[in-house]
């Protein structure tokens, strides 16, 4: 944690572990040359150790640490999590939990496209949002200050499409807290239904689902 020092102890298994891998590495390259270096898990190793190694320079070049803000020694520490993932590819008797990594690895491009188009498509509604919902919002709080309770949260939740994004996010895809901002509105404005209908109909319904159904597809396409 920040501002605490880690054990010496295991500071120095650390660093063995560091020495081991290297000395793996070192004899992969003997034994096999420098073609090994396609094979990913080779290239991971190698990622790792450079990591590592840049780790103790840092240390050893700045013993108290004063980019301890940015966290860059323990950043690089982390690095040698990756490692795991090595593990998993000799773990074929767990043909479960090799088959999650597998299907995992498979649809991470999917997952990557799939948060584009639903980020489009919350902008899109967040639009509409700022242009029609937010005077509305800011009418109803001078007349009767409904949003007292909420706070300015409530109030500048509207005031900007990345601030509407948040509240889409919040209230239609982690599902916290929808009437809060809604109800009020729908009540006094009845018209304002079709936007947050609309939004939470075309996302959980629409865009959602899609992307259970993309990805369902991709697993499909990679077992065959």
């Amino acid at each position: 944690a920040k501002g605490e020092q880690t054990p010496t102890v295991f500071l120095v298994i650390s660093n063995f572990c560091l020495g081991i891998y290297t000395l793996e590495l070192l004899l992969h390259l003997t034994v096999g040359g420098f073609r090994i270096l396609t094979d990913w898990a080779v290239l991971l190793d190698v990622l790792v150790i450079l990591c590592g190694i840049v780790e103790l320079v840092v240390s050893a070049a700045v013993p108290d640490d004063p980019l301890s803000g940015m966290n860059v020694v323990r950043a690089l520490r982390l690095a040698r999590i990756l490692r795991l993932t090595r593990f998993l590819r000799k773990l074929r008797t767990f043909r479960e939990l090799h088959k999650l990594a597998t299907m995992i690895s498979t649809c991470a491009k999917t997952l990557l496209w799939s948060f584009l188009l639903c980020f489009m498509a919350m902008t899109v509604w967040s639009m509409l949002m700022v242009e029609i919902l937010n005077p509305l919002l800011q009418e109803l709080q001078a007349a009767s200050g409904t949003f007292d309770e909420c706070g300015m949260r409530c109030q500048r939740s509207m005031t900007s499409v990345m601030e509407a994004n948040l509240l889409l996010f919040q209230t239609v895809i982690a599902g916290d807290g929808w009437g809060e901002i809604a109800v009020p509105l729908i009540q006094a404005y009845p018209g304002s239904a079709i936007i947050f209908m609309g939004s939470s109909l075309t996302l959980v319904f629409g865009v959602l689902n899609l992307i259970v159904a993309v990805v369902v597809d991709t697993f499909v396409d990679a077992r065959q």
